[in-house]
C-alpha cells in the first residue's frame, strides 16, 4: 500500500498526509545525492535540515578524473508519545562511482552502493500498533546534469533493493527475507554562489510492477539543504 508524503517551507520532509489512509511507513527513501562532479579533487558536502525533525548528510569525493566515492546518513525523529503521532527514521551508505564531464558544462554520473536502514512509525488516531522494519539496501543510481556558476540542475534515477531483517506490521513480528525492488525518481535543483548553493529536490519511490506489497511506504518526498563544495571548477 502506497502513501504520499508531502513537505512545506519549513518542514522539508518526511511528514505524512493522513487523510483516508494509515500513515505508518516501512520503507523511506532518502534523499539522492547528486554532486554532479566534473573534475578530480572535488569535495561536495550538502546537509538538508529538517527544524524540529532532523536532518540528511551528503557527501561525495572525487578521486581521479572518473572515479569518485560517496557517504550519505541521516537521521529523523518525531514525538513517540503514545497520544500523538511518532516517527523515526535513521540509515547509512556507501557507493562508489563513475562521472563523465562532457562539453564542460554537462555531466553524467552512476553510482552503486550499499546502506542499512530502519524505520518506526504509528499514528495513535488510527493504528493500532507500532510499525517497524530494519533493512538492507543496494542500489544503483544514475545523474545527469548540467553545472554553470550560479544554477546546477540534474535529473536521477536510482533502483533499491530492499530486503528486511526485522519487520513488525500490523501487531504481527513477520520474518521476511523477501527482497522488493523500487524505482526512484528525483529532479534536483541548485541555486547560489560557486561553492555554496541552495539545494532542492523532488523525488518519489514506487515498487516495480507485480510485487506484493502489503506495508506502507514513501511515495513522494521534497528536500531543501544546502551544498558546499570544495574544487568546483566551471
Amino acid at each position: 500500500m502506497k502513501i504520499s508524503m508531502m513537505s512545506d517551507l519549513f518542514k522539508l520532509t518526511l511528514l505524512c498526509i493522513a487523510s483516508e489512509f494509515s500513515c505508518s511507513p516501512i520503507y523511506t527513501p532518502d534523499t539522492h545525492n547528486v554532486p554532479l562532479l566534473n573534475s578530480s579533487n572535488e569535495t561536495h558536502l550538502t546537509f538538508c535540515p529538517t527544524p524540529g525533525i532532523g536532518f540528511e548528510l551528503l557527501t561525495a569525493h572525487s578521486f581521479s578524473k572518473h572515479l569518485a566515492l560517496m557517504a550519505n546518513g541521516g537521521y529523523f525523529k518525531r514525538s513517540e508519545d503514545t497520544q500523538s503521532d511518532c516517527y523515526r527514521h535513521w540509515y547509512g551508505e556507501i557507493g562508489t562511482g563513475l562521472f563523465f564531464p562532457y562539453e564542460k558544462h554537462f555531466v553524467y554520473e552512476i553510482f552503486s552502493g550499499y546502506g542499512l536502514g530502519m524505520t518506526k512509525s504509528y499514528n495513535f488516531k488510527i493504528d493500532s500498533y507500532i510499525n517497524q522494519g530494519k533493512y538492507q539496501r543496494f542500489f544503483i543510481q544514475s545523474d545527469l546534469g548540467i553545472t554553470l556558476r550560479i544554477v546546477e540542475m540534474a535529473i536521477s534515477w536510482r533502483n533499491s533493493y530492499v530486503s528486511f531483517t526485522d519487520f513488525h506490521y500490523d501487531g504481527k513480528n513477520r520474518p521476511n527475507s523477501k527482497g522488493y525492488w523500487f524505482y526512484e525518481p528525483a529532479i534536483t535543483f541548485k541555486i547560489g554562489m560557486e561553492n555554496l548553493k541552495f539545494f532542492a529536490q523532488f523525488g518519489g519511490s514506487n515498487a516495480f510492477l507485480e510485487q506484493e506489497i502489503d506495508f506502507n511506504y514513501v511515495n513522494q518526498y521534497m528536500t531543501l539543504g544546502a551544498e558546499f563544495a570544495i574544487g568546483k571548477k566551471y
